[in-house]
């Protein structure tokens, strides 16, 4: 499907560190696969690489409605929000981090 091969492309500029060519292609694979978890989560990895706070903020709380509780996203979500400097969002997402994986060494 053009889907993955869009997502392969992203995770291939992505590795070579040409992130504006990885955005590039998972937004095209999201414009194909609207909820691809995948693509939303490597977009929002790719935000972040280009310090694109608020639009790796808008992947990460849109999957998190995809996969509740997932905990890869909260602590995406959690360590975006600490660089904002947004101290009190950061902890409350780590505390929800801390009960839905209690035992993680």
């Amino acid at each position: 499907s053009s889907g993955i091969n869009a997502e392969y492309g992203g995770n291939i500029h992505f590795k070579a560190g040409e992130l504006e060519k990885a955005r590039d292609y998972y937004q095209e694979s999201l414009s194909i696969e609207s909820g691809c978890a995948e693509a939303l989560y490597n977009l929002g990895l790719t935000y972040k690489a280009m310090s694109n706070i608020e639009g790796a903020l808008e992947c990460f709380e849109k999957l998190h409605t995809i996969l509740n509780n997932c905990p890869e996203v909260i602590y995406q979500i959690a360590i975006l929000y600490d660089m904002k400097q947004d101290v009190q969002q950061s902890m409350d997402w780590f505390m929800h981090l801390i009960t839905i994986v209690p035992t993680d060494p």
